[in-house]
């Protein structure tokens, strides 16, 4: 059966720092695809809100990526985002 996704996600362990409202949250990216992620995180997020994660990436010189997302699942265990744009930059 084939899933919603046009992109294949991939596992990953990163942390990460992202913003929401205003407030900063910390968590751990678990997978990513150039059309979004899931990160796990707790803390007072709702589905809609636009979020803007940082995290690391593996390759030089890049070194840094921030995106620009909404929020489009949220579970106990963390949220699930759509970036605004695909690819690397927003």
């Amino acid at each position: 059966m084939k899933g919603k996704r046009k992109h294949i996600r991939h596992t990953v362990r990163k942390f990460t720092e992202f913003v929401v409202n205003g407030s900063r949250y910390s968590g751990t990216v678990l997978n990513l695809a150039k059309e979004g992620s899931y990160i796990q995180a707790q803390g007072s997020l709702s589905t809609g809100d636009t979020v803007t994660v940082t995290y690391q990436l593996d390759s030089e010189p890049i070194g840094e990526m921030r995106r620009n997302g909404t929020i489009k699942r949220v579970t106990k265990t963390g949220i699930g985002i759509e970036f605004k744009r695909q690819g690397y930059s927003d």
